[in-house]
């Protein structure tokens, strides 16, 4: 489009030494530019996070809520809580909550939340929360570890209670991933949940109704309306 206007540039904007391709990697790999074109979508890899924090901290949280499972309510039982991953997890997220932005990427925030309430989403990181005298408690209680057998995106946690029993979970893929992705009903929900406390008087149902229908609309006018 730019060419069709007179725009002019680089004949090898792409894969000369100063081109688009060298930019972003020292071995360019220029097969991939074209291979499966106009066959595989990259778009077709995105993914929606079921949880208001940090990519990385999804596995801490879904290991958490399986142990909260087991645990049956014995949170005040918890000794210690020890959170293993990847150094990127624990460069993210082993640090002191002070705010809101930090629990967001704070594993120790992320395992208490999960363990005791059983919740990630925008509430769990919001202030209120962040400063319960519980959630803080709980929090104090967590010990994140180097595990570099662990890939990134991955984490396990270990419990260990006043009795001295331990319980333990690891997750591989988290929740939301393209290897366990949202199902269509999880992401009406979060939805739904994301239009409450927005506190929107927008039509919901005939918003999601609108986007299943999508590609039998003949423009989306109609669908810019539903809010009302």
């Amino acid at each position: 489009m730019l060419a069709a206007e007179g725009y002019s540039a680089s004949p090898r904007a792409i894969e000369g030494p100063l081109g688009w391709a060298r930019a972003m990697g020292d071995e360019p790999d220029l097969g991939r530019l074209t291979g499966g074109l106009g066959k595989t979508w990259e778009i077709a890899k995105n993914t929606y996070k079921p949880y208001s924090a940090g990519i990385v901290f999804h596995a801490v949280i879904d290991a958490c809520f399986n142990l909260r499972a087991k645990l049956d309510g014995r949170i005040d039982d918890i000794a210690s809580i020890i959170v293993q991953g990847s150094g990127l997890l624990l460069a993210r997220g082993d640090r002191p909550v002070r705010n809101e932005r930090d629990a967001r990427v704070s594993i120790h925030h992320c395992a208490a939340c999960a363990l005791l309430l059983g919740a990630a989403g925008v509430t769990e990181f919001a202030e209120a929360t962040v400063f319960r005298p519980d959630i803080v408690s709980l929090r104090q209680k967590v010990v994140a570890e180097l595990d570099a057998s662990l890939p990134d995106g991955a984490a396990r946690v270990i419990i260990r209670l006043t009795s001295r029993e331990m319980l333990s979970d690891i997750v591989m893929e988290a929740k939301g991933s393209l290897a366990d992705p949202l199902s269509d009903r999880d992401i009406e929900a979060k939805l739904r949940d994301c239009a409450r406390l927005g506190k929107t008087d927008w039509n919901i149902d005939r918003i999601i109704d609108g986007v299943w229908r999508l590609d039998m609309l003949a423009d989306v006018s109609g669908l810019m309306r539903a809010h009302g």
